[in-house]
């Protein structure tokens, strides 16, 4: 994992160089931990500060321990324009792949992050996309998962 975390200071380095703004994050690593996450999320806060213009983030872990989740909503409530979060859930027991559980989640990360409007649930290398349609959350079955960071 140091390793990981020097990579990612690394890449926050580079990116903040940038010439244009940010809208897309898309990391993915299947070594990645709740605990990454965290850690990534706090340098990605820290790196571009509430200003940032930044529109999708992905792949997160999201953590099953309430006191983690927490701490993972609250550092996505600095990202003002968040429209669409891809959260891995491969480490939950039982998988919350039902359509009512995707719905809870979706709708406990609304209430720290209300301008998300997709989620794109990953469990085991299957993506589920969710969105917000009407104020209901619903399954999106033709979003492209693997692109949707290009269209937000």
């Amino acid at each position: 994992m140091d390793e990981k975390r020097a990579e990612l200071r690394d890449l926050h380095s580079q990116l903040r160089l940038s010439l244009k703004p940010l809208r897309a994050l898309d990391l993915a690593d299947e070594s990645y931990t709740a605990e990454f996450s965290l850690d990534f999320l706090n340098m990605t806060v820290n790196t571009f500060s509430s200003s940032t213009n930044l529109r999708y983030l992905g792949t997160l872990v999201l953590p099953v321990d309430s006191k983690q989740r927490l701490e993972f909503y609250a550092l996505l409530m600095n990202i003002p324009r968040l429209q669409c979060i891809e959260v891995d859930v491969s480490e939950w027991d039982p998988a919350p792949m039902t359509p009512a559980a995707l719905r809870a989640l979706m709708f406990e990360l609304r209430i720290y992050c209300p301008t998300v409007a997709r989620v794109i649930f990953v469990y085991d290398f299957d993506r589920v996309v969710m969105k917000l349609e009407d104020n209901r959350c619903v399954l999106d079955s033709e979003a492209a998962p693997d692109t949707l960071w290009r269209e937000i």
